[in-house]
Formats: structure tokens, sequence, C-alpha cells
């Protein structure tokens, strides 16, 4: 079982709404645009390696391995702005996340919050 959306198949939802009700259904990588792939190809490895893959994902310089853990990525980021109301649909929330991706925002964003807690923890 996973607490995130599967890009092996299907995934079961269970979303309660604003009023408290509770709905459940299934969504497939399909839904977002994204193609499966078996679980073991977005597995983590040893930390040097992790830190290559982020690099790599968050520089749009993907290698083929790297494709599993991009449309893993994709399909949660894509699935969270639907349910938040950002994106229609999942085939809209996983594009938006893909352009953020590819434009070069994720990675600025994160480097800005890395300076502002580096500073903050050494004014200290």
């Amino acid at each position: 079982n996973l607490d995130e959306i599967s890009i092996a198949g299907h995934s079961h939802v269970w979303h309660i709404g604003d009023d408290g009700e509770t709905t459940n259904y299934t969504i497939h990588p399909d839904d977002f645009g994204v193609t499966t792939h078996p679980l073991s190809a977005a597995a983590g490895s040893t930390l040097e390696e992790n830190k290559a893959t982020l690099k790599r994902l968050l520089s749009n310089t993907l290698e083929e391995q790297d494709v599993a853990i991009r449309d893993f990525v994709l399909v949660n980021t894509g699935f969270l702005l639907y349910i938040s109301g950002f994106a229609q649909t999942m085939k809209q929330g996983a594009e938006i996340a893909r352009q953020t991706l590819e434009s070069g925002k994720v990675k600025s964003l994160l480097e800005d919050f890395a300076n502002v807690t580096q500073a903050l923890s050494t004014a200290e």
C-alpha cells in the first residue's frame, strides 16, 4: 500500500469534501497523461544517487532512468493541484506541474528557500 498516487496502476482515493462527505474513486496514471511504470523504477537509492537524481530533475536534464521518478512527481503534484482547485482536471494538474518543473521555477524556489533558511540559521 502507498500513501501516494501510484505510477504502477490504479490508486484508490477517499476524498473528504468541505461538507464532510466522503467519496471514493479509483484513479490511474492515464488520468494524468502519464504512462505506467513499475514502482521499482522510482525507488530511492543511496544518498549520493538520490541527490544526483534530484539535481537532474530540477535542472531538466533527465536521463532515461529518471523518467519514472519525474512521472511519480507529476502524478502526485498534479493530483494535489487538482484536489486543491488549482487545476480543473488531473491531467491539467500534471501539465502545470510539468511546465513549472521544466521552466526552472521549482529549482529557483528551492534555492531561494535554502538560502533563506541558511541565513536564518547563521543569524542565530
